[in-house]
């Protein structure tokens, strides 16, 4: 009977540690260049760049590489839209950097930067930020981590980096 009993329990855990990964690791890219930016920015700041995304069960870990770099970085986001969608058209998901602190200096990309996010990191809010060129986040937050994560399988987010010089955008790619 205790042979049995700590081989259930063993198996229990097992079957616990596998079901709780909602989705095995999933990667996204994309390809980030001033042409991709609507409106298209005002001054063509950086030739392209990299953007990479990958959901491992609760945790997204990003990486953006601009080879070439880009000054006065103020913001770096993930929109929900389609490819070609403009800026007031895409809702504003995710913040990735959010300019400088108060009084601070925007930095320059010019390696690659990482991080993470988790669904307590999307963004819930009414307005976007200052930094986020024209886009509006939606009034109710329907935007979740996994609704990010099917949209980029789906292709339908996108990664922008806005400069001071365009705060619309300056770099935009689609995730897929």
């Amino acid at each position: 009977m205790k042979k049995t009993t700590t081989l259930l329990a063993g198996l229990a855990v097992a079957l616990v540690a596998v079901g709780c990964n909602a989705y095995d690791e999933e990667n996204f890219s994309a390809t980030l260049n001033a042409t991709n930016v609507v409106p298209a920015p005002a001054t063509t700041e950086a030739a392209s760049g990299t953007f990479s995304l990958t959901f491992k069960g609760p945790v997204a870990e990003w990486s953006l590489t601009i080879p070439s770099g880009i000054p006065n970085v103020t913001g770096v986001h993930i929109h929900n839209g389609a490819a070609g969608v403009t800026q007031t058209g895409g809702t504003l998901d995710v913040v990735l950097y959010d300019g400088p602190i108060a009084g601070g200096t925007a930095p320059s990309f010019s390696s690659a930067v990482h991080g993470s996010f988790i669904n307590d990191q999307v963004a819930a809010c009414a307005t976007a930020p200052a930094n986020a060129g024209a886009a509006t986040c939606e009034a109710t937050n329907t935007r979740t981590y996994d609704n990010i994560h099917a949209r980029a399988a789906l292709g339908t987010v996108f990664v922008d980096v806005h400069s001071a010089a365009n705060n619309n955008g300056a770099l935009r790619g689609q995730i897929q």
